[in-house]
C-alpha cells in the first residue's frame, strides 16, 4: 500500500493556513465588537457630561449648532446661502443670492455678519454666487453667474483682503462662458485653484473646468 506523503503534507499545510485565516477573522470581529462597545459607551458619557466638557470638545461631541442672525435688513427678499468658508478660526464668509448675488463676512466666528462690497461694473443685481473657496486667510474666490437662469455670463471673483472687497477675474474668452455658470470651486493651495461649471442655460450644456496655477491671476481650460 502506497502513502501519498506529498498530498498529506499539502493538506496539513492548507488546513493550517485556513485555521490561521479563521483566527484572524475572529480576532477582527472581536476587535470591531470592542470598538463598537467603546463608541457606545463614549457617546453615552458625552450625553451625560457634554455640558461640562471644554467648549471646543463639547461643541464637536454634541454638534452644538445655533442659528445666527443675518443682516436681513439689507435684502429686499428672501435669500439663499449656497456656500460658506472659514479661512481662519474667527473669520467666515458666505455667498449666495437674494436681491442679486451677495457675499457676507463675519469676523467674530459667525456671531454677526456684514455684506461685502462687490464690483459694481459687473451688474450682479440679478446674479448668483454658487461656490466659494479660501486657500488662505486673505485670499478667496467666489464663482457663479451674472443671472440666475444661466443665460448670463459666468462670473469668477477674487479677494485678497479676506473677503472684504472683490474683483472680477478674467475668464478665457474661447470657452464660450458668455452664457453659463460656475458651480464649484476648490483651491488646494494659495497658488492652485480649480473652477467647474457649464456653458449655457442648463445642466445639459457642455461642462467646463478651469484651472489657475498663479493664485488666480490667470485661468486656463483644463483638459
Amino acid at each position: 500500500m502506497s502513502v501519498n506523503k506529498g498530498g498529506s503534507l499539502k493538506k496539513r499545510f492548507m488546513d493550517s493556513t485556513h485555521s490561521r485565516q479563521r483566527r484572524r477573522i475572529r480576532e477582527r470581529i472581536r476587535l470591531a465588537t470592542l470598538i463598537r462597545a467603546l463608541l457606545v459607551a463614549l457617546v453615552s458619557l458625552i450625553g451625560l457630561l457634554g455640558t461640562t466638557l471644554p467648549p471646543s470638545v463639547a461643541a464637536v461631541a454634541k454638534e452644538n449648532w445655533q442659528a445666527v442672525q443675518l443682516p436681513v435688513n439689507v435684502f429686499a427678499s428672501l435669500i439663499t446661502i449656497n456656500d460658506v468658508a472659514c479661512p481662519s478660526t474667527s473669520e467666515c464668509i458666505s455667498v449666495g443670492t437674494g436681491s442679486g448675488a451677495f457675499v457676507l463676512i463675519s469676523n467674530n466666528r459667525g456671531g454677526t455678519w456684514q455684506r461685502a462690497s462687490l464690483p459694481s461694473g459687473l451688474n450682479l443685481s440679478k446674479g448668483v454666487l454658487d461656490a466659494l473657496s479660501c486657500p488662505s486667510a486673505s485670499e478667496c474666490f467666489a464663482a457663479g453667474s451674472r443671472g440666475a437662469n444661466g443665460n448670463s455670463p459666468a462670473v469668477l471673483l477674487g479677494s485678497t483682503d479676506g473677503g472684504r472687497s472683490w474683483q472680477a477675474e478674467t475668464l478665457p474668452s474661447k470657452l464660450g462662458l458668455s452664457k453659463g455658470v460656475l458651480t464649484a470651486l476648490s483651491c488646494p493651495s494659495a497658488s492652485e485653484c480649480f473652477a467647474a461649471g457649464y456653458r449655457g442655460a442648463n445642466g445639459n450644456s457642455p461642462s467646463v473646468l478651469l484651472g489657475s496655477t498663479d493664485g488666480g491671476r490667470s485661468w486656463q481650460a483644463v483638459t
